[in-house]
């Protein structure tokens, strides 16, 4: 069971396909990321918008966060609503900030730009405001202020008043990060703005809360997080109230009564207090109004969540220490590679476990089927019990990828294959080794299975050839069953194979095993039966070529290792025919026509001979086991290897079997070769009678 196992799932192939799965993944994310921006008035716009491979890592995001039930946020964490524009107002912020202080506000962000723009919109009147506003940062240390930056040039974008400067402030930057959908879904702890660390608005309140807090996230360097939404605030929204987050109006915590003073000192009393606009009673500002995840949760299109409630979610994150990790790149591509691994493997396994091609058809879908949920459910699991992200989009689009990709690897392996052969050409004019090299000639199981065959059998009846026409020329009786040659036969004549019987090692016993096998399909091919039955086999619903392609990958190897070492000695052997020129007798090469160098005084019989090889000092003699004769299929000659005789009908002669290049060709035999076998099957007969009248 172990030695199937391994077998089935241990592969080399299924390893080449599934790096070839990855380096496609890899393509797709190429082009995706270089696809030419289309004009919007182009009518190739929304075909450049739709291909995004990348993208789908985003929607498997936002579905996690469309079942995660939302949370309330930490109780550290208040939010309020300064509602009032055009322009701010500063004097309600710094008395605000001294009453936060004085209720025992822990830290204080405020998502308000306080820069030179802000300052113009102030009529003179208010113009101390901002200075009341100075004086109120300059007082009280735990307030962070906005700032921002160009996100192309990573330089500063907004310049704080100098009144608001002088008292240099403690500052985070506001921008938020969208991605090509327009949806925030993280953001950068901190970014280096001219050469210096500027922590984001969130991470340096956190950090004037609780240095200790930030030093995770920090320590992972200057890359993007994703930011783990607990909640949102939208009032009244289709009939529902989503108010994990609940802002305050500052004009009611100004506005309180000294009564309230200990309802508020108990609120806001450690707590980090995040100040800005947030959308509400009608009021929205779309300035910093931005798309996340939850807004889809709810169903809501377009812009859902302040800014500032962005700000408090990811405040709410790294109170709770939920940051959500990002597997090592290693491990995102580890995991797409064994998910194609696996797939491959089970598709091999299963496509042959049906008779039809429906079912075989049926049974890939609920592979695919399976598959698809394992992948769907997979980043699911790892977000809910680990707080770990895997790249979705790698692991569906593997899914999608190693059919094809196995196709291909089907398509080099034949390749492979056919250079192999080829080299062996190289080596060896030998029509035979001709016939392994053109039967890869088509990346198709079923053809090669049928070709690969017919080679392996042509070789070995070829080598039989070379053994019985030695026989015959040094006078040695040939085996009774040379008519039919059997394993027996080919054992008796063919010394290289005898170690696949004198051996009991688990390799001889299936090299045994393959040369039965070649045996049957030999009678198969005699029978004529075979390329009917295969060839309207194809045509009949009820087909599987797979099973074919099983058998074949199960042979393959003991072919190749015929071809290449056992019986090897055979095709170094140069096919000749005799040809008379000037009174002498020439050997000239087949296929070809190349005169050789020595020549023949006497007359040489038939006109298949063989140079070179085992058992073929001089020019041996191969007719009637080799003949080169027209072919009746393509009108050309070619090498025929005698397979064996079968009777036709009775008080008729057998008939004598030969194979080309091809199990469709057919010789036209000469006189010669037809006497030739009746006197080899009349003295068989003879020497069969005496040995019995002997007994």
């Amino acid at each position: 069971m172990k030695k199937a196992f391994l077998r089935y799932f241990l592969n080399i192939e299924y390893a080449v396909a599934s790096v070839l799965v990855l380096l496609m993944i890899a393509a797709l994310g190429f082009l995706s990321d270089n696809l030419p921006e289309a004009d919007e008035t182009s009518f190739l716009n929304p075909i450049f918008d739709r291909i995004d491979f990348l993208n789908i890592e985003d929607v498997s995001l936002d579905a996690i966060f469309a079942i995660k039930d939302m949370e309330y946020a930490d109780p550290r964490i208040r939010l309020l609503n300064i509602r009032d524009v055009a322009p701010v107002p500063d004097g309600k912020i710094a008395r605000l900030i001294r009453k936060l202080n004085a209720y025992g506000a822990r830290v204080i962000g405020i998502d308000v730009f306080f820069d030179r723009e802000h300052v113009d919109l102030y009529p003179e009147d208010r113009l101390a405001e901002i200075d009341s506003l100075a004086a109120a940062l300059r007082d009280n240390r735990n307030v962070v202020l906005a700032t921002g930056f160009d996100a192309a040039t990573l330089k500063p974008s907004i310049t704080l008043d100098p009144r608001i400067d002088s008292v240099h402030p403690v500052t985070g930057y506001a921008n938020m990060i969208r991605d090509d959908d327009g949806v925030v879904r993280r953001f950068w702890p901190y970014r280096t703005i001219e050469g210096k660390r500027v922590l984001s608005l969130a991470i340096q309140v956190v950090a004037l809360y609780d240095s200790a807090l930030v030093s995770p996230i920090l320590a992972e360097g200057e890359q993007p997080q994703i930011i783990h939404y607990s909640g949102t605030y939208l009032p009244r929204y289709g009939g529902q109230e989503y108010q994990q987050f609940v802002p305050l109006a500052i004009d009611d915590v100004l506005a309180a009564p000294p009564a309230l003073d200990a309802v508020y000192r108990r609120m806001f009393e450690g707590s980090i207090v995040l100040v800005g606009y947030v959308n509400d009673e009608g009021f929205s500002f779309l300035l910093d109004t931005h798309e996340t995840p939850l807004g889809r949760k709810v169903g809501l299109k377009g812009p859902d969540m302040s800014g500032i409630v962005i700000h408090a979610n990811i405040v709410d994150m790294v109170l709770k220490h939920r940051f959500i990790r990002s597997v090592p790149p290693l491990v995102d591509w580890a995991i797409p590679f064994v998910l194609s691994y696996l797939s491959i493997a089970l598709y091999r396994v299963l496509r042959t476990k049906t008779t039809s091609r429906a079912g075989l058809a049926t049974l890939i879908s609920a592979t695919l089927v399976i598959e698809t949920i394992i992948v769907f459910f997979l980043p699911i699991i790892a977000f809910f019990f680990f707080h770990v992200k895997i790249a979705y989009n790698l692991s569906a689009t593997a899914v999608l990828l190693f059919i094809p990709a196995n196709a291909l690897t089907n398509t080099l392996r034949f390749r492979l294959l056919r250079a192999r052969a080829a080299a062996l050409l190289r080596k060896t004019s030998h029509p035979v080794a001709r016939r392994l090299h053109e039967a890869f000639e088509d990346p198709d199981s079923f053809p090669a299975h049928i070709r690969t065959l017919h080679a392996a059998q042509s070789l070995i009846q070829y080598a039989f050839a070379v053994r019985a026409a030695s026989c015959l020329r040094d006078g040695v009786p040939l085996p009774p069953s040379w008519e039919n040659p059997t394993v027996e036969t080919w054992r008796a004549l063919i010394p290289e194979i005898e170690d696949c019987f004198s051996s009991g090692e688990t390799g001889a016993m299936h090299r045994r095993y393959f040369l039965q096998f070649l045996e049957g399909r030999k009678r198969q091919f005699m029978r004529e039966c075979s390329v009917r039955d295969l060839l309207l086999s194809t045509q009949s619903p009820r087909y599987n070529e797979f099973f074919y392609f099983e058998e074949w990958e199960i042979l393959l190897p003991h072919i190749l290792r015929m071809f290449f070492k056992t019986l090897r000695p055979y095709l170094a052997s140069t096919i000749v025919r005799p040809k008379i020129e000037d009174g002498k007798t020439l050997l000239v090469t087949y296929p070809g026509g190349i005169p050789l160098a020595t020549t023949v005084e006497a007359a040489v019989p038939g006109d298949t001979h063989a140079v070179g090889g085992p058992r073929t000092d001089g020019a041996l003699p191969l007719e009637p086991f080799c003949v080169i004769g027209e072919c009746k299929l393509h009108r050309r000659e070619e090498l025929f290897v005698f397979h064996g005789r079968v009777p036709r009908q009775f008080a008729l002669p057998p008939f004598p079997i030969y194979a080309g290049d091809t199990v469709a060709c057919e010789p036209v035999l000469p006189d010669r070769v037809i006497r030739m076998l009746e006197r080899l099957s009349e003295g068989t007969r003879i020497a069969a009678f005496t040995r019995a009248s002997d007994a």
